[in-house]
């Protein structure tokens, strides 16, 4: 009978106990990164990266060549102190002078023709009446239009960006109308917003104001032509970041083609001329011998791939 007892068990009653989680029994040992989290973490800042430097290029755009105010702490916040600025005339080699050239482009960027009085008014230090604070007539007006935007990573980690923007420059905006109403913009401002599509010339002066396509309206008629006083400049603009993701270099390319478009009736002679030059070539290659043809020796030396060495034996 005895041994027919058993011995009791060990956790037959069941005391209250914490549970623990699994993950939490190798809190004390470090994991190991694997190759592949590794990847994802570098993979992680390389995106973080390339979003700032993409995010920055179209602030700095929007900043120099836009219709808001030039804010210079922007660019001290993005700008190396010995950051460089190029362009095809002038190179500049300190943030204080890119910030001092910069500022005197957005002045060009709204040029405006003020009455006489209260022009002379204001010679003479006097505050003109508040019914002559509007100018006479908007004479220039500025703005541009952002394209595509690119990055790449060099061979040393550093990012750099390129845009394609295009700059605008539109004179006497208020005898025009917008014939594209749809394809405006409005750039945000604090004082009043116009509506975009407005089809008025107060909304083709105002500084804010993206039009679509500018044009002179016909009198007598609901048509409008194309406006030759509205010229386009393509830029192309190149930042190099360093480690801190600050610009330390800023080049703008201008292409000759469109630079020479900008002076009225080049256009159509770089047109006409660009076409001739072709045409002169492709009549020159015909009249040279048959030496320098692709059927002659030189041309099938190199045609089979062999070289000068081709030529030797011809």
């Amino acid at each position: 009978m005895i041994s027919q007892l058993q011995p009791p068990q060990a956790n037959s009653v069941k005391f209250p106990t914490a549970s623990v989680p699994s993950s939490t029994t190798s809190s004390f040992t470090r994991p190991r990164r694997t190759s592949s989290s590794r990847a994802m973490v570098r993979s992680d800042a390389s995106s973080t990266s390339v979003m700032s430097s993409v995010h920055v290029a179209h602030d700095i755009c929007n900043t120099i060549y836009g219709e808001g105010m030039l804010a210079i702490d922007r660019l001290e916040k993005y700008y190396e102190g010995s950051a460089s600025y190029e362009n095809p005339c002038l190179t500049a080699t300190s943030r204080e002078m890119i910030q001092d050239i910069f500022s005197l482009g957005r002045t060009l960027h709204a040029v405006d023709i003020p009455r006489p009085l209260a022009a002379i008014m204001t010679l003479l230090r006097l505050t003109p009446p508040a019914s002559y604070g509007d100018p006479l007539l908007h004479m220039v007006r500025c703005w541009n239009d952002v394209g595509q935007i690119t990055e790449h990573e060099t061979f040393d980690g550093h990012h750099k960006a390129v845009v394609e923007h295009t700059l605008n420059v539109l004179f006497f905006p208020d005898i025009h109308v917008d014939a594209d109403p749809h394809a405006s913009l409005e750039f945000p401002s604090s004082d009043s917003l116009i509506h975009v599509g407005a089809r008025s010339r107060s909304a083709m002066s105002s500084p804010t104001y993206h039009p679509g396509s500018p044009s002179l309206p016909i009198p007598g008629t609901s048509l409008s032509l194309p406006s030759p006083l509205h010229f386009q400049l393509r830029i192309m603009t190149s930042l190099s970041f360093n480690e801190q993701m600050r610009i330390c270099h800023h080049r703008d390319f201008w292409d000759i083609k469109d630079l020479m478009g900008l002076v009225p009736g080049m256009s159509l002679v770089q047109w006409v001329t660009s076409r001739l030059t072709a045409r002169s070539l492709a009549f020159t290659y015909k009249l040279l011998p048959s030496a320098f043809s692709t059927e002659g020796p030189l041309g099938k030396a190199f045609d089979n791939d062999v070289g000068l060495q081709g030529l030797r034996r011809v």
